[in-house]
Order: structure tokens, then C-alpha cells, then sequence
């Protein structure tokens, strides 16, 4: 009779970790994609922030990078900068390092960052128009 109880419990138990493990790794991909979003989304942000700037003041701004090292997983405060906070720009805890570059009448935003922790950076660019 106990050995039945462990042909069944084994097997049972087996599959509640392998689900376990299934789901831990599901979440993990979909709180990536969610801070990827974050880094699409900011970039067009900071660009139409930028875009409104220059139309009601004709004064194209460059800011950043900020934060100073792109921040991971786990996100930081983004801190306060007078160029951001000039364009009204103040996303709160990030993921991603927020930078407005170019010349002339050119400006991209461009969104750094490491949401899922390998190692490898994404970007993410907008154009100010």
C-alpha cells in the first residue's frame, strides 16, 4: 500500500514542480516585455515632450544620458535634471537610461536598458519632429 502512495506521489509532485518552474519563467518573460514597453513607450514620450518644447519656446533640447549607468531589472528613481525637467519629463521609477541627442533640427530619444538582467542592452528610438 505505501509503495502505491509513492507511485502516486512522486509523479504528482514532479509535475507541481515543473509547473512551478513554468510559471516562474512565464512571469519573468512577461515583466520583461512589460519594462521593453516601458523603454518604446518613454523614448516616444521624451520625444513628443521634446517636440512640444521646441514649438512653444523654438529651442531644441539635448538631455542626458540619465540615468548615468542604465539600471536593470530592478529600476531607480529617475533623478532630478534641469534639461528634463524643463521639457516636463519625469517618469518615476525606470528601468531604462533616458537620452535626447542630435544637431540642428534633428532629435532622437533614445531609451537604454537591461530589463531582463543578461547583460545585454536594448534600445529603443524615437524622432522629435
Amino acid at each position: 500500500m505505501r509503495s502505491r502512495r509513492v507511485l502516486i506521489g512522486v509523479p504528482v509532485l514532479l509535475c507541481l514542480v515543473i509547473s512551478a518552474i513554468l510559471v516562474a519563467r512565464s512571469s519573468s518573460r512577461r515583466d520583461a516585455r512589460a519594462q521593453e514597453f516601458e523603454g518604446r513607450a518613454g523614448a516616444r514620450a521624451l520625444c513628443l515632450a521634446v517636440t512640444e518644447f521646441h514649438q512653444s519656446r523654438g529651442v531644441w533640447v539635448v538631455a542626458g544620458p540619465t540615468p548615468a549607468t542604465i539600471p536593470g531589472p530592478t529600476g531607480v528613481d529617475f533623478p532630478r535634471v534641469r534639461e528634463f525637467e524643463q521639457l516636463g519629463f519625469d517618469p518615476g521609477l525606470v528601468h531604462f537610461q533616458y537620452q535626447v541627442r542630435g544637431e540642428g533640427q534633428a532629435r532622437e530619444c533614445v531609451a537604454r536598458g537591461d530589463p531582463d538582467g543578461d547583460g545585454e542592452v536594448s534600445e529603443f528610438t524615437a524622432q522629435a519632429r
